[in-house]
């Protein structure tokens, strides 16, 4: 069974349908690059997956469960969420931050939770000397490691990604898709991830979601997408990927 599974979703808001007809199946362990015109339901895909929307018509499950018929605190606490510029708690330390949702599940094993701190610090690039500073005291990147970080704390089985990495420069992003790549290695885990870089999908995903106007384009790898566009959109798309980006 696929881990997560669209069948038949419609989404509209209000009389503006933004997803049609929307079916797919993601693999456990797969990362999931979404790429698209803005608006044409990327975020939407996304927060329909952890209880954030729930679809019109149709339906949504999380390891075969019904997103409508599912506890949704549980099942946010099996999935990170790592937005644009990673919201963090301003009054909170790194070390707090990357702790929040771990301490809500382990409120009694502060050791347990200090060391998952420092090797996730070490896994997105930090020195430990941070982690008593708060985010104003951190560059861009520095903060955007930390939101990656905390959204991994507590070893969620689903990462959901929104255009993680476009808020900062772009030798920072080039860094933090390096590590990003790196994670993946180690964890295994799970991943949709939504940009609007065509180099950074194909870097990036294992497969590739090319949606237009609430449609899928294409659905394949990244080289399926490179060399067979299956519609003029994304032949357009792919034209000025930089092909020195390819892993």
């Amino acid at each position: 069974m696929s881990l997560i599974q669209f069948q038949h979703v419609n989404m509209a808001y209000g009389e503006n349908l933004v997803l049609h007809d929307f079916s797919l199946q993601v693999e456990e362990g797969e990362c999931l690059s979404i790429i698209g015109s803005s608006g044409c339901g990327k975020t939407t895909v996304l927060r329909l997956v952890n209880g954030l929307l729930m679809p019109t018509s149709g339906d949504v499950l999380v390891k075969g469960v019904n997103t409508r018929e599912t506890n949704l605190t549980q099942l946010r606490r099996k999935i990170g969420y790592s937005i644009q510029g990673n919201v963090l708690f301003p009054h909170m330390t790194v070390e707090k931050n990357i702790a929040y949702v771990p301490s809500l599940t382990k409120r009694a094993d502060k050791k347990k939770i200090a060391q998952d701190v420092s090797k996730w610090l070490e896994i997105v690039g930090l020195d430990e000397s941070l982690r008593l500073r708060y985010p104003s005291e951190l560059s861009g990147g520095q903060q955007q490691r930390v939101g990656l970080a905390r959204s991994l704390a507590a070893s969620p089985e689903i990462l959901l990604m929104d255009e993680s990495f476009s808020a900062v420069d772009e030798i920072t992003r080039r860094q933090l898709q390096q590590e990003f790549l790196c994670i993946r290695r180690q964890t295994g885990i799970t991943v949709m991830l939504v940009t609007h870089d065509i180099n950074e999908a194909l870097l990036l995903g294992t497969r590739i979601l090319v949606m237009h106007s609430g449609r899928i384009h294409q659905l394949g790898t990244p080289e399926e997408i490179r060399s067979n566009p299956a519609t003029e959109f994304v032949r357009q798309l792919v034209s000025g990927c930089d092909v020195s980006q390819a892993r």
